[in-house]
């Protein structure tokens, strides 16, 4: 197996938002698409555990290089108006 131009991202990367905490599980849902259109995969991360296990969401945009952690987002279920409680949020994802 090749590790060339392999990429890894956590919530201890530079710009990507929020701080890696015990116990969380960024990452345990992902997604690939062309979500907005551009004519190059973006990564969704998801961490169901974030937050007391309401769960929230990243985006990753992408470049010539590939996925990058410039501009990344985040938001949660709360952001969206969802119940507050243990929602885990992101714990499926789909492209």
């Amino acid at each position: 197996m090749s590790r060339t131009g392999s990429k890894e991202f956590g919530q201890y990367t530079a710009g990507v938002p929020g701080v890696a905490e015990t116990g969380d599980h960024f990452g345990e849902a992902t997604a690939l698409g062309d979500y907005d259109g551009n004519g190059r995969a973006e990564l969704v991360a998801g961490d169901p555990t974030e937050n007391s296990s309401r769960g929230a969401l990243w985006i990753f945009g992408s470049d010539a290089t590939g996925i990058i952690a410039k501009g990344a987002v985040s938001f949660g279920a709360a952001t969206l108006g969802a119940p507050a409680g243990l929602s885990r949020f992101s714990e499926t994802l789909t492209a």
